[in-house]
């Protein structure tokens, strides 16, 4: 599961010890959609291509929404954490979320030599 932000923080999507050990058991989920002849080849193509890139859009956007945790969606995947990373990147979908005002209090605080503090 996700983390809260403390107050002035950051959040960080990560998985907790309970997502990462859990036995997991899986349903498929299957989607058909009907296109026209016009778009069919030049969005589709080839049909395992189309629904690998479905399936990427889709994992992308729950981490994006915080619906699940950055190594569940690498695990989903089928990718290592870090090669994912560098997917989320490429699709600018966040890792962490910074507060805004975040940045500018932190470097303010090394500046008085109280991290967080002004």
């Amino acid at each position: 599961m996700l983390a809260a932000a403390p107050a002035g923080g950051v959040s960080c999507r990560h998985a907790s010890a309970a997502e990462r050990t859990r036995k997991t058991m899986s349903k498929a989920v299957r989607l058909e959609w009907e296109l026209p002849d016009s778009l069919y080849d030049v969005v589709v193509g080839d049909q395992q291509n189309a629904a690998d890139q479905a399936k990427r859009a889709l994992v992308l956007d729950w981490v994006r929404l915080e619906r699940m945790s950055v190594r569940r969606g690498a695990e989903l995947l089928g990718l290592s954490y870090r090669s994912f990373l560098d997917v989320l990147a490429d699709h600018r979908v966040p890792v962490c979320d910074y507060e805004e005002g975040w940045l500018d209090r932190e470097l303010e605080g090394s500046r008085s030599g109280r991290p967080g503090e002004p």
